[in-house]
């Protein structure tokens, strides 16, 4: 909870991308976050690998489940509490 006066402390922000696709094939999924691993065949697989790179530079984190017909990336961002001259 943020205060008047700026003070208090940082709240995660939280966001799920949920696909109900056919997920992601078994032979990557615990490397998707890897620089070149992609599961589509014309993918470059650096999208996750810079993601994977700049959440946790944000005091965050992201992870991923997947099964057969579904796939969740969970984000978790702090929300920093704003300067005081900024209230």
């Amino acid at each position: 909870m943020r205060h008047k006066d700026g003070t208090g402390n940082a709240l995660p922000l939280q966001v799920e991308i949920i696909d109900d696709g056919p997920g992601l094939p078994p032979e990557i999924a615990g490397d998707v976050f890897e620089p070149f691993v992609s599961g589509r065949e014309n993918g470059t697989g650096l999208g996750l690998a810079l993601v994977s790179k700049i959440i946790p530079d944000h005091g965050g984190w992201i992870a991923v489940d997947s099964a057969p017909g579904r796939t969740v990336f969970r984000v978790s961002l702090p929300v920093v509490p704003k300067d005081k001259e900024t209230l």
